[in-house]
């Protein structure tokens, strides 16, 4: 028996609804769909997708995220135009091996690699306060900057860089305050009313408590105490939002386990538009016996810690 070796298979955009009109026998197998067929079943299948994401199919959407802190703030906008919060996988982080004089518009650290033109770069100072400018060059380890610094950086200060913001996550599971280089404290999850019953949310230190609050267009995090040192950065586990199917040859933004789920709730909604009312009743059954074994697939093992209190089992 000889097997392929390949993991690859994968359908668009289009694929996926081709298959949910089959599905719905609204078409037969050598039929061709019109320009606004595909549209209304594009727009239908972006529906299923954000309906995904609050039916708790998700775990595979976590990421590991950071927010780079600014001193004497506790609220934070989580957006493409927010905040410093990026993909870990986009941040890079050295430090100068030389000094930096005020006047200078190009620098050298100790590794340049992963920095590129166009990524935003900040320079710690003695206030643990970055500076940020825009890489304009790179060449091997000495980056060029689009603006003259206006202050002294020692050697050995620490530099960040990242290519772009991310947007809002849906959740954010753990948080952890990264101190140095091989040393991270967690930080405990508040709700809103424990938030907002902190008398004084100015308090400045290591932050011990974050809450986190999604809205439609960009996500709020709550830091307490506030930050006191820039370059302790907060690693996030966050979950992200399904990236919209907007091309024909767009791909599902998940596991191709789900195919079936998408293209079954798809095929059951174009069945309801086109007055199919049996065959979606029966659809809809198969997805809910889909969604009911997905579920055993889309969860994170864990151990269960179980102990004695008083005497009484809790």
């Amino acid at each position: 028996m000889s097997v392929s070796n390949n993991f690859n298979f994968t359908l668009t955009r289009d694929d996926i609804i081709y298959e949910a009109y089959r599905l719905a026998s609204i078409i037969d197998p050598v039929e061709t769909l019109s320009a606004t067929e595909i549209t209304n079943a594009s727009q239908s299948l972006n529906i299923i997708m954000k309906n995904l994401m609050a039916r708790g199919l998700r775990l595979w959407s976590y990421e590991n995220a950071i927010l780079i802190p600014k001193l004497a703030q506790s609220e934070y906008v989580l957006s493409e135009s927010g905040d410093r919060f990026i993909l870990k996988s986009d941040f890079v982080q050295t430090k100068l091996s030389v000094a930096i004089t005020s006047g200078d518009t190009s620098f050298t650290v100790v590794s340049g690699s992963g920095i590129a033109t166009s990524d935003t770069i900040g320079v710690l100072n003695s206030s643990n306060v970055f500076v940020w400018r825009t890489v304009s060059g790179v060449s091997t380890n000495v980056i060029t900057v689009s603006s003259a610094f206006t202050s002294d950086f020692l050697v050995d200060s620490k530099v960040y860089s990242y290519t772009a913001r991310i947007t809002k996550p849906l959740t954010i599971s753990d948080a952890t305050v990264q101190y140095d280089v091989n040393s991270e404290i967690s930080i405990s999850k508040m709700s809103g009313s424990e938030y907002q019953a902190l008398s004084y949310k100015a308090m400045t230190g290591n932050p011990t408590q974050y809450y986190y609050q999604p809205r439609i267009a960009e996500g709020r995090l709550f830091l307490y105490p506030q930050s006191e040192n820039e370059s302790q950065y907060i690693n996030l586990v966050i979950e992200k939002p399904f990236d919209d199917l907007d091309a024909s040859s767009d791909t599902l933004p998940s596991p191709n386990e789900y195919y079936d789920i998408v293209i079954y709730t798809l095929a059951q909604r174009l069945a309801m538009q086109n007055g199919f009312y049996g065959k979606a009743t029966t659809l809809g059954a198969e997805v809910e016996r889909l969604f009911s074994l997905q579920r055993l697939h889309d969860f994170e093992d864990s151990s269960i810690n179980m102990g004695f209190s008083d005497g009484i089992f809790d």
